[in-house]
This record gives structure tokens, C-alpha cells and sequence, in this order.
């Protein structure tokens, strides 16, 4: 039997890009230090940390963002 291997995700092989905070927080239409706030209090996903670079996948920020819509909406109804 031969063994098949696992097939390795690479970054190119993502739809997505990586941003910077300064993007991200433009995306989510908050400042850069309300953005880091809400990192530090883990409102946001976790960061992909490469060397000396911090970077969020957009798709990621964009699912939490429609997460967190889905229970503002929930909460004022």
C-alpha cells in the first residue's frame, strides 16, 4: 500500500490577502489604536505573526465582522 501525503497549504494557495493593521483597522472603519486595543482584548482573531511582520487574513477579519453585525442585531432587536 502506498502512503499518500497530505497535500501542504501555502500562503499563495489562499483567496485572501494579509493585511497590515493599518489596513485592517480601515477595513473595520476603526482607528489603528482602537484596532490594537481590540486585538489586546481578543475582539479581533489572533494575528499571523512572520519574523518581524504582523498580519491578519482579510477573510478572517471579514467573518468576525459579519459575527459580531449577526449579534449586535440579535442583542438591540
Amino acid at each position: 500500500m502506498i502512503k499518500q501525503k497530505k497535500p501542504q497549504l501555502h500562503f499563495r494557495d489562499r483567496p485572501d490577502r494579509l493585511l497590515r493593521d493599518t489596513e485592517a483597522a480601515t477595513m473595520l472603519r476603526i482607528s489603528r489604536s482602537t484596532f490594537h486595543r481590540w486585538v489586546a482584548r481578543g475582539i479581533v482573531p489572533k494575528p499571523l505573526r512572520m519574523g518581524g511582520s504582523t498580519r491578519w487574513w482579510q477573510s478572517e477579519l471579514e467573518a468576525h465582522l459579519a459575527t459580531l453585525s449577526e449579534v449586535r442585531d440579535a442583542i438591540c432587536s
